[in-house]
């Protein structure tokens, strides 16, 4: 059976895939970038058409970046302490870049 690989407790730990399935997507590239690349969240928004607006100009500028959050705003579509808003996850090196890109979208 092939392996795989998966990080658990800070440590990359091999696992066996499964049901014969191979561990392919974002989480085994997230896996692969260097330790100082940190996932922040950027900014929480009031409503998804918001947010997949924001996260579509990042896209379209190649800053990998993604939503979580996303169904609540049917269930609590005010923000308040226990829920923020859709949040809009970059790397944290991409913080001043994002910055730039999104300040274009209140003029």
């Amino acid at each position: 059976m092939n392996e795989g690989t998966c990080l658990a407790g800070g440590e990359l730990e091999k696992h066996s895939p499964v049901d014969g399935i191979p561990f392919y997507g974002f989480f085994e590239n997230y896996l692969m970038a260097e330790p100082e690349d940190k996932i922040i969240v950027y900014e929480a928004y009031d409503t998804v058409m918001q947010a997949n607006l924001a996260k579509t100009k990042l896209d379209a500028y190649g800053i990998p970046c993604f939503l979580t959050e996303e169904n609540f705003t049917s269930l609590y579509p005010l923000r308040n302490a226990i829920f923020p808003g859709v949040r809009l996850h970059i790397f944290e090196k991409d913080a001043e870049r994002v910055k730039e890109i999104l300040a274009g979208e209140e003029d």
